[in-house]
């Protein structure tokens, strides 16, 4: 039983691939309590309790399980009422296992047969971790069906037996990490789409780009930023990024973006435009055989950098390398990652291995005072 924000006592659960709710009167009340009470009562009454054969009530075959996992997926890879990412991969790992095992029975799978999934993967030439990502789905499948009648835990040992690939041991070219864009390319397509024959949209996209060089905007962040998001009560503005936008908000994260000096130049220089919108939407964009003007969404935004970096002739860049930019800039200047971590608003492990460029600034100054 929970509080309701309306001062109700309330649950909410899922059944059937639905959510359902029941209320029970004011919060603290002895008629929630009752009503509470009756409910639990309600639902161990409509409870049965059986014994599930070996190999599962429901088939037990692999296209079995493949049909429920799928179903389940829909319900939790959702945020806000739309599919996210991990949708797509959870499809691509059940797609790999129905292509190898189909419609054997799970109680008959073998450490051989999962060996085969992973090969199957293999020869796909995807990357080590990719292949090792849609294996690991497989396994949450598996977990996921045991107390649904769906397979054993024995089947899961078995699965358990196969390991994870290490980097090297696939036959796809593997990724190269995610570094901060250098100058020469970076300024190299600023100053392409700030030149006359760009106009208004190459100096608008620069704006997105500068902003996020000096803020730590994520690329959808950039992209859906909106006037009523920023305070500026105060000398830094604050933009308060809500939640439907906010990529951590599954966590319970809040997101908050200080705008200092150089943000705020860029974004009073863009006032005239969004403001005027219906929509408040600070960057608009006129897109071709579309009227008026309208919000950039994050592939389009990544796409048309793509172009203008195969117009100048630099090596391609995505604008989430910009956060790359923004932490090893912030690093450097307070010989911190914790600061770069409140710069960009994550956390210090994660600042300091993923976003920070590597460098031998302190592995240097060691060895020529202590080496």
């Amino acid at each position: 039983m929970k509080r309701h924000a309306r001062g109700q006592a309330f649950c909410r659960w899922m059944a059937g691939g639905a959510s359902h709710q029941r209320w029970f009167g004011p919060w603290g009340s002895a008629e929630a309590r009752a009503n509470y009470a009756a409910f639990c009562r309600e639902w161990i009454d409509k409870q049965e309790v059986q014994e599930i054969p070996r190999g599962g009530t429901k088939g037990g075959t692999v296209a079995d399980l493949v049909d429920a996992w799928l179903s389940e997926c829909k319900v939790r890879c959702r945020k806000f009422g739309r599919l996210t990412s991990s949708w797509h991969t959870q499809r691509q790992a059940m797609k790999g296992a129905m292509e190898i095992l189909g419609e054997r029975r799970l109680d008959a799978l073998q450490v051989y047969d999962f060996e085969a999934v992973q090969r199957y993967f293999i020869s796909l030439k995807l990357t080590t971790e990719t292949i090792n990502k849609y294996f690991a789905v497989i396994g949450q499948a598996l977990r996921f069906g045991v107390p649904r009648g769906y397979g054993t835990l024995e089947i899961v040992a078995r699965y358990g037996a196969v390991r994870s690939l290490r980097v090297g041991q696939g036959e796809g070219a593997e990724r190269e990490p995610v570094v901060s864009v250098d100058g020469a390319r970076l300024n190299a397509v600023l100053s392409y789409l700030e030149s006359c024959e760009q106009g208004e949209r190459g100096g608008t996209l620069a704006r997105m780009i500068r902003l996020q060089i000096s803020s730590g905007l994520r690329p959808g962040e950039v992209c859906a930023l909106r006037w009523d998001w920023i305070h500026t009560d105060l000398g830094t503005w604050r933009c308060i990024v809500p939640d439907r936008v906010n990529k951590t908000a599954h966590r319970g994260k809040k997101r908050v973006v200080l705008f200092g000096p150089n943000s705020r130049a860029i974004l009073l220089g863009q006032q005239g435009q969004g403001q005027g919108n219906s929509s408040g939407v600070v960057f608009l964009f006129d897109y071709e055989r579309k009227q008026g003007k309208r919000e950039l969404t994050r592939d389009v935004y990544a796409r048309w950098i793509r172009e203008a970096c195969d117009t100048v002739g630099v090596p391609r860049w995505h604008p989430h390398q910009l956060r790359h930019n923004r932490a090893t800039a912030v690093r450097e200047a307070y010989s911190s990652a914790a600061a770069a971590a409140a710069a960009i608003g994550t956390t210090l492990d994660v600042a300091a291995e993923i976003y920070c460029d590597p460098s031998e600034l302190a592995a240097r100054k060691i060895a020529e005072e202590m080496g």
